[in-house]
C-alpha cells in the first residue's frame, strides 16, 4: 500500500499466477522459504504491542513487495497479521486507515495463490468491517464490493455478482445521480 494525499490506495500486485512459482521452491514459500523474507515478516512490530498506523502502513509495502519478489506465502503471512491488527483497533473503537485496501490485497494474494474460494470469505469480511457503508457509497467500501462481485463472477455465480454490481451502481446513483462519481464508479464495474 502506499501513501497518497491522506488517503491509502492499494499498490499493484501481480496478476493471479504472477510469481507464484520459480525454479526455486522459496519464491512460493514451500519447503525452502526465504529467511531474510520471515526475519522481516517478523521484525516489522517487535514487542507486539499497540501498533501504530505507520507500522501498519509498513506491513502492507513489505508484503507488496514480498508479493512481487513471489513469496505469496510470507506477504499473506504479514497482511493477515495486518488484518487482524486493523481488526482489533476497529473492535476498540479506533479508526484503521486503510482496512479494505488490506482486505483487497490479502485478496489479490490469494486469487494469485489460487484460492479463488478464500478470495471470496476476506472480501465478504471485508464488507463487513463497514456496515451499512455501502448504502452511503464509501469509496473504499464500493472497491471492496467491486472485488467481491468480481471474484463471485469469476467462481461462476453470476446472479450474485450482477445483483451486487448493480446493488453498487444503484447505490452510486442515490448518493452521487447521475454525475462524475456515479461514472466513475461505472467505470470501475
Amino acid at each position: 500500500a502506499a501513501e497518497m494525499g491522506g488517503t491509502v490506495r492499494a499498490l499493484p500486485l501481480p496478476p493471479p499466477g504472477a510469481g507464484s512459482s520459480s525454479s526455486s521452491g522459496a519464491r512460493a514459500g514451500g519447503n525452502g522459504s526465504s529467511r531474510r523474507g520471515e526475519r522481516a515478516a517478523d521484525e516489522v512490530s517487535p514487542g507486539g504491542g499497540k501498533r501504530r498506523p505507520e507500522e501498519l502502513l509498513t506491513r502492507e509495502c513489505i508484503a507488496a513487495v514480498l508479493s512481487r519478489a513471489g513469496h505469496l506465502v510470507l506477504a499473506e503471512k504479514l497482511l493477515r497479521r495486518s488484518l487482524q491488527a486493523c481488526e482489533q483497533a476497529v473492535a476498540a473503537g479506533q479508526p484503521c486507515a486503510g482496512l479494505s485496501v488490506a482486505y483487497c490485497n490479502l485478496a489479490s494474494i490469494l486469487s494469485a495463490s489460487s484460492r479463488h474460494a478464500e478470495v471470496e470469505v476476506v472480501l465478504r469480511r471485508g464488507l463487513e468491517a463497514y456496515p451499512g457503508a455501502l448504502d452511503a457509497a464509501n469509496p473504499e467500501v464500493v472497491e471492496l464490493a467491486v472485488a467481491l462481485a468480481r471474484a463471485m463472477q469469476a467462481r461462476g455465480k453470476l446472479v450474485e455478482s450482477e445483483a451486487l454490481f448493480r446493488r453498487i451502481l444503484e447505490k452510486a446513483q442515490a448518493v452521487h445521480g447521475e454525475g462524475a462519481e456515479t461514472a466513475s464508479t461505472l467505470m470501475a464495474l
